[in-house]
């Protein structure tokens, strides 16, 4: 899990140079305890439009929120 004790929110760097501060919004990802599966409809997806790509292109991804 990205680290939550700033404010609530992270820094990323990306490989295209570029970075994006984060502010969470969900409990799990909010929670002072590792949540292994952490789910909730905005920092999941988020999280997994940036770090990820669909393996095949008909794969549902999330919208961006």
């Amino acid at each position: 899990m990205p680290a939550n004790y700033h404010n609530g929110a992270c820094g990323f760097s990306l490989a295209d140079a570029h970075s994006e501060i984060k502010k969470w919004l969900d409990p799990d990802t909010l929670s002072k305890t590792i949540v292994s599966n952490p789910r909730g409809p905005r920092d999941a997806a988020w999280l997994q439009i940036r770090t990820t790509d669909p393996k095949r292109p008909d794969t549902v991804w999330p919208s961006a929120p």
